[in-house]
């Protein structure tokens, strides 16, 4: 996040409106395995579905983010995190075989 702070705000403060976006795949994973061994030593919580996962991925890379970018940009530029849904196609053959963990 700080190596990316410079340049979004060089682009900022030439006028530019800015969005950065990131991928989550691998911390997904990592979440989700994370969730499933402490529902293994203590079965009284909760197991998470995907989509809790994920809002934690992208709540936390925003967070990382955001925090990241405020310090370099105009407080009239404040950085804001948003999380977003997705919608997949069930039926699709390739959820039979996954290439990854999730």
């Amino acid at each position: 996040a700080r190596r990316l702070a410079a340049p979004v705000a060089a682009l900022v403060r030439r006028g530019h409106r800015v969005l950065v976006t990131h991928g989550n795949g691998p911390q997904v994973g990592f979440i989700q395995r994370r969730a499933d061994l402490a529902a293994e030593l203590a079965p009284e919580l909760p197991l998470l579905g995907l989509d809790m996962c994920v809002a934690d991925s992208q709540g936390s890379l925003g967070y990382i983010l955001a925090r990241g970018l405020s310090g370099a940009l105009p407080a009239e530029a404040a950085p804001v995190a948003l999380l977003t849904h997705t919608v997949v196609d069930a039926p699709d053959a390739a959820f039979a075989r996954p290439t990854k963990p999730i």
